[in-house]
């Protein structure tokens, strides 16, 4: 709605403003809601995640409102912190295994356990209220068990880097892209499609889903760009430990990049709308991460 004191066509500043304003109410629902899973969100390194997250949504769907894009925030919210315990905080096997057997609890419809398994229990219901879910329910539940099992791999390549040194297995690079479901955006994405409550989205899941994987690729390489550095120092594997170049890898993202590009050309007349929010979501990410931006406080 233009407020009631302009009589100015609506020009980009306008746009942004609208922007802004969406972004601060997703932010404030996120540190809201985080308050209610204690010691789930530690200031460092999360201070800066929940602003972040919320940019990530706002700038990927701008057509939607701020209560449209809670569950979805929050579903990036909480793969934050799944992320962090299992990378930063689990330190063995058996610690990693509870961690994930705690989360695949609730999607088999067991009480959660944790601060972090009620967290993804409250998503779950939230999403069950919702008509899609009956369409995409068991969608959403495998794309969790894929993101925890990515996870789950990486921390045993990254144990095997750590203790076996120069002389680990390295996975090929392959085998790390086929890994990326670890980086939550097709988890994420039929999040979002089931709380938007398209029917297109369900009547072209698998082109979508489909399409959302290629982003994911391309989107794990850009990331790995970008914090190459910080990942070092937390000791994280990243496209580099592989033993490739920047050059080799800018090359790979181009590829993947024109691999999404055709796999839209189809969606662009079946699905337009969700078409358009998995572009916006690769250009915003890849602009964010190729300009040196972080969602981790890593100070």
């Amino acid at each position: 709605m233009t407020p009631a004191f302009s009589t100015s066509p609506r020009t980009e500043a306008f746009f942004a403003g609208a922007a802004t304003a969406k972004i601060r109410a997703c932010e404030q629902d996120l540190v809201d809601h985080a308050r209610r899973y204690p010691g789930l969100f530690p200031d460092k390194p999360f201070a800066t995640v929940h602003g972040e997250v919320a940019k990530t949504m706002v700038f990927s769907a701008p057509w939607c409102a701020p209560d449209d894009l809670a569950i979805s925030c929050r579903t990036i919210l909480w793969i934050f912190a799944l992320d962090w315990l299992v990378d930063h905080v689990a330190e063995s096997p058996h610690e990693v295994s509870d961690l994930t057997a705690d989360c695949l609890a609730v999607r088999d419809g067991r009480p959660p356990g944790s601060s972090l398994s009620r967290m993804l229990f409250d998503i779950r219901q939230d999403l069950r209220a919702e008509p899609m879910f009956a369409h995409l329910g068991r969608v959403w539940d495998q794309e969790l068990t894929k993101m925890i099992d990515a996870m789950s791999r990486e921390w045993d390549w990254k144990r095997s880097f750590r203790e076996a040194g120069p002389s680990a297995v390295r996975p090929t690079l392959e085998e790390y892209l086929a890994n990326s479901a670890n980086f939550g955006c097709t988890f994420t994405n039929v999040t979002f499609w089931i709380s938007s409550g398209d029917p297109q989205a369900a009547a072209c899941i698998d082109e979508l889903k489909g399409a959302s994987d290629t982003a994911q690729r391309a989107l794990r390489l850009v990331n790995d760009l970008a914090s190459s550095d910080r990942e070092k120092a937390w000791g994280d594997i990243n496209v580099f430990a592989l033993g490739l170049d920047r050059a080799q890898v800018v090359e790979r993202i181009a590829q993947v990049r024109r691999t999404f590009e055709e796999a839209l050309l189809s969606l662009e007349a079946s699905s337009p709308v969700q078409a358009d929010f998995l572009r916006r979501q690769l250009e915003y990410s890849a602009t964010y991460y190729s300009d040196g931006a972080d969602y981790w406080y890593a100070d």
